[in-house]
């Protein structure tokens, strides 16, 4: 198989973040080696690059923003469909002492106010979608850190719920296509479990990420395929 060059840009330890990036990598996360393309990913997403991972559960994906948040100034912002889903990653995250939070529905006032006030100190923020959609409060919030450029990314988790292609459509999914035109500059990373070339493309016309993605694959990674094939490997897009 042909050497993918779009590869080698994110590939290696050789980035000016790198020892900090390593050192955080085995003080929190323990003494783990990095799995296929997430170092990769994780390099892209430091340097402030717009990507797309595809890859099935426990491939992962989550290290991919959840260590380059610990290095950034600033909130990275999660967008997740499944409250118990965020709940169980707020506890993780918790556990390995970096500081999490999210907003939801059933919050208190008083609650929420409490997030608000302390948000610039956070290193991630869960939300739903239908969250984002219709909390005035919260886009402010987000605003407020953009001017100060303290909103350090997006994490669309589970991005193959705003195709409408897919089985897994979410309507409250649609106003995600405004974040790069409401915060310009500020990347992105989509995760989406495995689906086909027709949906992947969909997902990257519909967040508006403009730039041209590059595959970046594992080892066995297809270079084409049929409309409808899955990847069987991870696969990380820039």
């Amino acid at each position: 198989m042909a050497r993918n060059p779009a590869d080698d840009r994110f590939r290696g330890l050789k980035f000016d973040h790198t020892q900090e990036m390593l050192g955080t990598f085995n003080n929190i996360f323990g003494p783990h080696e990095f799995r296929d393309n997430q170092l990769e990913a994780i390099n892209a997403t430091i340097l402030k690059e717009n990507v797309f991972v595809v890859g099935s559960n426990g491939a992962g994906k989550s290290l991919c923003y959840q260590l380059p948040a610990c290095l950034s100034a600033g909130v990275t912002v999660v967008i997740s469909p499944l409250i118990s889903l965020i709940q169980d990653q707020i506890q993780i995250l918790t556990e390995l002492g970096i500081e999490a939070r999210t907003l939801s529905g059933d919050q208190g006032y008083s609650d929420a106010e409490s997030i608000y006030e302390e948000l610039s100190e956070i290193k991630l923020l869960y939300v739903t979608p239908e969250k984002l959609s219709m909390n005035r409060p919260l886009i402010e919030a987000l605003q407020d850190l953009f001017a100060n450029g303290l909103l350090a990314r997006f994490v669309i988790d589970e991005a193959q719920c705003i195709s409408q292609w897919g089985c897994d459509f979410r309507p409250a999914y649609g106003i995600l296509n405004e974040l790069q035109q409401d915060f310009p500059g500020v990347p992105m990373i989509a995760l989406s479990s495995p689906i086909g070339p027709h949906i992947q493309e969909d997902i990257l016309k519909r967040l508006q990420i403009t730039n041209t993605p590059q595959p970046l694959r594992g080892e066995g990674g297809a270079e084409g395929g049929a409309s409808g094939a899955l990847p069987n490997r991870e696969q990380i897009y820039t």
